[in-house]
């Protein structure tokens, strides 16, 4: 589990994510300085990509599954974002299709076929032209299935990936006034340190008992924060004081 906060301002994207990793029972810590957040491109793109979800009961590493993936590609042409993602998930579909996870694994959402057991998100630019996409992985009744490719709208105001509870908490029609300590505005202008604080304020609120008692996913949420930028002149950069633990 992770938190993933992304956003789109005037100078490009900015990307954060928490750090921690947790055991297979998601609520013990075992390291806090794990890189969520990783540079791929191609000819003609320049990204971002980042990842949530769970350790898999399987010998996939799926960052370095996904970054091969993307080094075997790096010097096509990119034609659309759906497309790329698509290439870029086939060798880790045949990868998973050995793999035969626990039918209870994953998320659970009612509007989702099957149960999600990672997501991963890809933004930059596309030639010049900014863009969002996400990858769904899943399982039905423990067998992988086909990945579901999302072209995205861009991240304004900024996507929150973590705790249902405390997002809804926080930014939801009605914000839950206990949490108010930990609200940030999402209104513009947005600028990275701005997407900064959000992150920094929501992984304190994942440490609050309060939020703890009412979600466990806080338990998972921790640990070094990273923060990565991408824009058309300089594609990807580290943050100056966001780098991930060497």
């Amino acid at each position: 589990m992770t938190v993933i906060i992304r956003a789109i301002t005037d100078s490009g994207f900015v990307v954060a994510a928490d750090g921690r990793l947790t055991a297979e029972d998601k609520k013990t810590p075992i390291n806090g300085d794990v890189q969520k957040i990783f540079p791929i491109s191609s000819a003609n793109g320049k990204f971002a990509i980042s990842f949530t979800g769970g350790r898999l009961a399987c010998e996939v590493d799926l960052v370095r599954a996904f970054r091969d993936s993307a080094s075997a590609l790096a010097l096509d042409v990119i034609t659309d974002l759906p497309n790329y993602l698509g290439r870029l998930c086939a060798p880790i579909k045949s990868a998973l299709d050995s793999c035969l996870f626990d039918p209870q694994d994953g998320r659970f959402d009612e509007d989702l076929p099957g149960r999600t057991i990672a997501e991963i998100f890809v933004d930059g630019f596309l030639d010049t032209y900014p863009r969002s996409g996400s990858i769904r992985l899943f399982h039905l009744d423990g067998h992988i299935q086909n990945p579901e490719l999302y072209g995205e709208p861009l991240p304004h105001p900024p996507m929150i990936h973590g705790s249902e509870f405390l997002t809804k908490a926080l930014y939801g029609d009605i914000p839950d006034l206990r949490f108010l300590q930990y609200r940030v505005s999402l209104t513009s202008p947005l600028q990275a340190e701005t997407v900064v604080k959000i992150t920094r304020r929501y992984i304190d609120a994942c440490a609050d008992p309060l939020a703890i008692d009412m979600d466990d996913f806080c338990l998972s949420v921790g640990g070094h924060l990273h923060v990565a930028t991408v824009t058309r002149e300089s594609g990807f950069q580290w943050l100056s004081g966001y780098e991930p633990v060497e």
